[in-house]
């Protein structure tokens, strides 16, 4: 399947500060092919097929080993120019591999195993377009795939990861948390220095979902020299926003903080920011000239297992928290249009309190139902 040649993907790089959305979860499955555990191969050129000959790619009744992998070659070289044509292509990816793994008598051969990751991939990238039942199928394909595995291989956590990553885009974390936990159980006894590098940033991770409902015990300098720490914000709405002046899509989210900063900052509301750039200067020159309205802490140590990004999990960029007034994390997706909305439903729409029922031994009218302050509300 075509890619952008010169795309940075987390999966070929290992985990960097990458925000996912859906089109990307499905370009970097989509520019990672290759068989788990293999080096990517230049691939030849080849004559990739438009969108008004996706039809070629129907798998004939009783289709025959050649017949199969013909058709995963040219759906690899497909160029889709909309969500249904990508649905196509990767359909016919996962049916073919499926079927060609059931033909080939070995399933510990290579191209056996090439199978399975291709029908996995796809399966994966379908699962950005597919219901609850397609994403839970997708995960335990995963799950399955993983422990049939005699070594893991770069490739195959870096698949673990990006199911794990979509996952934590559903309101239920528990999927996403057991997806990093199976991980770091294989990885226990590795020895091999990547992986347990990686097992650090697995671990990391969990301990980024663990957050949730539970206080973010925070505490650091900022760089104009006001200690920060969570308690000296109780009983404010704090926005903790790991970002880095490199990073375009974090400087995009700033207008966005800067409005509601000036909006809400006076009922309760205060931001924290918290650099994850390596070079300090470059951080001086953009703070110097952004100017941002709210302190700003430098992660910096020089020991990465003691920064605050290991210590929070944060291995994408923008990562934006919101806590309550007590300190605990009530969102680790504060940015865009979901901060816009946490926002109205703090600020704007306090929770109604429910009224008395008829039967209750002091009854009160319906219409005596009250507006909880905004202090009260945790969400």
């Amino acid at each position: 399947m075509q890619t952008p040649k010169n795309l940075d993907c987390p999966l070929t790089v290992g985990l960097r500060y990458w925000r996912p959305t859906l089109s990307c979860i499905v370009v970097c499955v989509s520019c990672c092919t290759v068989a788990a555990g293999q080096e990517t191969q230049p691939s030849a050129p080849s004559q990739a097929i438009s969108a008004s000959e996706l039809p070629i790619l129907a798998i004939p009744a009783g289709a025959t080993e050649k017949q199969l992998e013909e058709i995963i070659k040219l759906a690899k070289q497909a160029t889709p120019r909309s969500l249904t044509e990508l649905t196509a292509v990767h359909t016919a990816i996962r049916d073919a591999s499926k079927m060609l793994v059931q033909i080939l008598k070995d399933p510990n051969s290579p191209r056996s195993q090439a199978a399975k990751l291709d029908e996995l991939t796809s399966s994966v990238t379908l699962m950005t377009s597919s219901g609850p039942q397609g994403i839970e199928k997708a995960r335990k394909d995963l799950v399955q795939y993983l422990n049939s595995r005699k070594e893991l291989a770069i490739r195959d956590l870096q698949m673990g990861l990006l199911v794990a990553t979509y996952l934590e885009m559903q309101p239920n974390k528990t999927p996403a948390r057991e997806t990093y936990n199976l991980m770091i159980d294989l990885l226990a006894d590795d020895a091999r220095d990547e992986m347990k590098s990686l097992r650090q940033n697995l671990l990391a991770n969990v301990r980024r979902l663990d957050l949730l409902g539970n206080k973010l015990e925070l505490k650091a300098k900022a760089l104009d020299g006001t200690e920060i720490s969570t308690d000296k914000f109780s009983g404010k709405f704090v926005i903790v926003d790991f970002f880095a002046s490199w990073c375009d899509h974090c400087l995009g989210e700033v207008p966005r903080l800067r409005g509601h900063l000036e909006k809400y900052g006076p009922r309760g509301l205060t931001i924290v920011g918290i650099s994850l750039d390596e070079d300090l200067d470059e951080l001086k020159k953009y703070l110097q000239k952004s100017k941002l309205p709210w302190p700003v802490i430098h992660d910096g140590d020089s020991n990465p297992m003691a920064t605050l990004r290991m210590k929070f999990g944060v291995a994408t960029l923008p990562t934006v928290m919101l806590l309550n007034k007590e300190g605990a994390v009530i969102s680790l997706e504060a940015r865009g249009a979901e901060l816009d909305r946490l926002m109205q439903r703090i600020f704007e729409q306090p929770t109604v309190a429910e009224p008395t029922p008829a039967n209750a031994d002091s009854p009160k009218k319906a219409d005596s139902a009250t507006t909880a302050s905004p202090t009260k509300s945790k969400s």
